[in-house]
C-alpha cells in the first residue's frame, strides 16, 4: 500500500516492528505475483490449515485501474495480480473473510466505454459501474467464484 510518504515510512516501520511478513511491489516485480502468494500464504499458514482473512486495501492497485481511492500512488497493482491473488485465495478453500477497503466511488471518474472491453467481463457485473467500484467488485467476484467451484 502506499500512503503519502510520511505515511509510508511510518507504515513501513510499524510493520518491520511488528511479526508481520512484508512484501513489497518490488518484490512483486522480482518473484511474480504467484511466487510472492505463495510465499505469503506459506508465511501465514504453512501447514494449509489456518482460516485465513483478505483484507484488501483498493489503493494497492495502481491508480490507472483504481483512481477512486483517497491515497493514489503509482506504481501499484495491476489488475490481473489482484485477480490471481483473490483466484488463489478462493482456491485455498481456506479463506473466512474479506474486506475490501478505500474505495471511495466520489473519486472516480465515471464509467469509460472503453473500461468495458478493459478488463474482466464477469456476467454478475453490471454496465455502467465506475473503474475503481468495478475493480473492486471484480476481486471480490474472483474469490466468490473460485469458492463456489469447489
Amino acid at each position: 500500500h502506499h500512503h503519502h510518504h510520511h505515511h509510508h515510512q511510518a507504515e513501513a516501520r510499524m510493520l518491520r516492528d511488528s511479526a508481520a511478513t512484508v512484501f513489497t511491489m518490488h518484490d512483486v516485480e522480482r518473484l511474480g505475483i504467484a511466487r510472492v502468494t505463495e510465499l505469503a500464504l506459506a508465511a501465514i499458514d504453512p501447514h494449509k490449515r489456518r482460516p485465513l482473512h483478505l483484507s484488501l486495501d483498493i489503493d494497492s492497485a495502481d491508480p490507472v485501474y483504481a483512481p477512486g481511492t483517497g491515497t493514489t500512488a503509482s506504481g501499484g497493482l495491476t489488475p490481473r495480480e489482484l485477480e490471481y491473488l483473490c483466484v488463489e485465495l478462493g482456491r485455498s478453500g481456506r479463506l473466512v473473510g474479506m474486506d475490501l477497503v478505500e474505495v471511495n466511488p466520489d473519486l472516480d471518474p465515471p464509467p469509460a466505454e472503453s473500461a468495458r472491453s478493459m478488463h474482466g467481463d464477469n456476467p454478475a457485473l453490471v454496465a455502467g459501474l465506475s473503474p475503481t467500484v468495478k475493480l473492486a467488485a471484480e476481486c471480490v467476484l474472483a474469490v466468490l467464484d473460485q469458492e463456489a467451484m469447489r
